[in-house]
């Protein structure tokens, strides 16, 4: 399943959330009760123990040691023992409970609260976002924007255990990549035999983490400063939808000429009154274009493009957008 969130032969999944908003894969757990990170992994059924192992190869029936090579092995208790992956000597286990308790020290402010938590990949993956108590506004107090602070740590050696302040609300992988991607402000933590001091350092750091809601403010507030005119725009709907290769076929090349008109005509929709001719207002056609009109192969376009913005998959031209503009 696109979700990739791990299901279990007892109808059970290693997910909860605490709202029914965005929860487009109705699997694991809906819990408002969830007040610190013991009862969230509880809950997400992520409350198993990793350990590492020597990895050796069979050979005529004997078994060699591969040298350098390590097997993070989980207890879990549903599935009982499982390898994960294969890890370096250097790596260093952070066990869930470890990594995403930083996260009680939040709890102590108004209104902050767990939101999601999950394991994805076979337990590659885990997550867990608190919702942050204020949302940011701007354009003049037009638009407004939730702020989540996520935390992710794998078990394949794929990337450090992570905290970061996104916009984007984590459901299963690919909001997961799109968070990963979308983060302004992060904070790292390798799997080495440092790991445990940094966590420590990172607790202490949180605080100066949530200036993330300034810095995002401040980089809006760039954008709708700086002038972006309709040549720049044509030009950039021609960098994120280039035309097709001559021997294209036919109805490629007009779905692509479609699509070209449709995102080129919303830079004059009343919804750009007040930020066009801004490197925002540019922004947030293409965002728009992207969440609301792009093309989605399905009866029901609506529907489709819902899934499309859930699962993130259009986080990629609204990246590259970000990029052009901000040359």
């Amino acid at each position: 399943m696109v979700a990739a969130i791990e299901e279990f032969g007892d109808g059970r999944a290693a997910f909860f959330t605490s709202s029914d908003e965005n929860w487009w894969h109705l699997l694991g757990t809906n819990a408002q009760h969830c007040l610190t990170a013991e009862e969230a992994v509880e809950v997400a059924i992520l409350n198993w123990p990793v350990s590492t192992f020597p990895v050796f190869a069979e050979v005529g029936g004997v078994l060699v040691p591969v040298p350098g090579k390590f097997a993070t092995v989980r207890d879990h208790p549903i599935l009982g023992v499982q390898a994960i992956d294969v890890v370096g000597a250097r790596y260093e286990v952070i066990q869930n409970m470890q990594a995403f308790t930083i996260l009680n020290n939040l709890v102590d402010m108004s209104g902050a609260h767990f939101e999601t938590a999950g394991s994805i990949l076979g337990g590659k993956r885990v997550f867990v976002t608190m919702k942050v108590p204020n949302h940011m506004t701007f354009a003049s107090g037009q638009e407004q924007v939730d702020l989540y602070l996520l935390a992710w740590n794998s078990h394949d050696g794929s990337s450090a255990f992570t905290l970061a302040i996104t916009p984007v609300r984590v459901v299963c992988k690919n909001t997961l990549d799109y968070a990963m991607a979308a983060a302004r402000r992060k904070f790292l933590v390798r799997h080495t035999v440092s790991a445990t001091e940094r966590i420590e350092e990172a607790r202490r750091a949180l605080d100066l983490t949530f200036n993330y809601e300034k810095a995002l403010a401040e980089d809006i507030d760039r954008m709708l400063d700086k002038v972006y005119t309709e040549e720049q725009f044509a030009s950039l709907v021609e960098q994120l939808l280039p035309d097709l290769p001559e021997d294209a076929e036919e109805f490629a090349k007009a779905n692509r000429e479609e699509a070209q008109g449709s995102m080129a005509a919303l830079w004059y929709s009343p919804t750009q009154d007040g930020i066009r001719d801004t490197a925002w207002g540019a922004m947030s056609t293409v965002v728009e274009w992207a969440d609301f009109y792009s093309p989605a192969r399905s009866k029901d376009r609506d529907t489709a493009r819902a899934f499309k913005v859930l699962t993130g998959s259009t986080a990629p031209i609204k990246q590259k957008a970000y990029t052009i503009i901000n040359k």
